[in-house]
């Protein structure tokens, strides 16, 4: 297994799970009748609690494929952060941090998407096929749980072609939407900027965005009512799911069938 490691910054944005390396009180210590208020730390380092934060990576290698901070992937959930389980959708995230621990387990802190067929919506509401919606759920999760690669981009991105690293056979997605648990609604994606870990190189932003043209030209798609499936409720995600207070007007039918590859259908 290669790794390599990453110098980078966290993304402000993100929550992280490993904490700074603090004295508790009780390791405090200091020479018997001192009364200064501020007293010499006398206690052996090797005595001192030291908390595991890890090496922060750029990418780990994992069933023969490699694995950059930034990429979409398919998981196994059993926590069911992505509200699928019950269902055929997979659970897809995000990897924004790859981390290896002293012990050197890899894990990877991932954001997570849901499907709107999943999440509480008004039913006049239109979605893109193969659409995703955006969370502000993180979770750190052992490498191990990564099945496979998957590719999400913008609708208009996705109409003009695929990413360089997208195969025949591979999920592609598109986004441009996120649903908030706090409150329970759904909104649209106004910058892209915060889409991508601060840690991910320019180059590498533009090797899964940049589109490969479709063979044929640009392919249409056009929205499509998702009910929310019937047998579906709160007991489907561990978070509050009310109904979204987005107000819309329903999309116009378009004449122009989808045209996705056939192994998004």
């Amino acid at each position: 297994m290669s790794i390599a490691s990453s110098m980078g910054d966290e993304q402000a944005t993100s929550q992280s799970p490993y904490t700074s390396n603090a004295l508790s009180e009780s390791e405090l210590t200091s020479d018997a009748g001192e009364e200064s208020e501020y007293q010499e730390d006398t206690e052996p380092e090797a005595k001192r609690t030291r908390i595991d934060e890890g090496e922060a990576l750029l990418q780990v290698e994992h069933n023969g494929l490699t694995y950059f901070t930034g990429d979409h992937v398919i998981m196994e959930d059993p926590e069911n952060s992505g509200g699928t389980q019950g269902t055929e959708c997979p659970s897809v995230a995000q990897i924004h941090k790859l981390t290896r621990r002293d012990s050197n387990a890899l894990e990877a802190t991932v954001l997570w998407y849901v499907h709107p067929q999943l999440t509480p919506h008004p039913a006049f509401m239109e979605f893109y096929p193969n659409t995703l919606l955006r969370t502000f759920r993180q979770t750190t999760v052992p490498v191990q749980r990564i099945q496979r690669k998957c590719f999400v981009l913008s609708p208009a991105d996705a109409m003009v072609g695929h990413p360089r690293e997208w195969q025949e056979g591979d999920r592609l997605f598109v986004c441009e939407s996120r649903y908030v648990d706090k409150g329970g609604f759904i909104q649209k994606i106004k910058m892209a900027r915060g889409f991508w870990p601060e840690s991910m190189s320019q180059e590498r932003i533009e090797m899964v965005t940049r589109p490969v043209p479709w063979p044929g030209g640009p392919r249409q798609m056009e929205k499509v009512q998702m009910p929310v499936v019937a047998d579906k409720d709160d007991a489907n995600t561990p978070h509050t799911r009310r109904s979204t207070r987005l107000a819309a007007t329903p999309a116009s039918a378009s004449s122009t069938p989808t045209s996705m590859p056939a192994s998004q259908a």
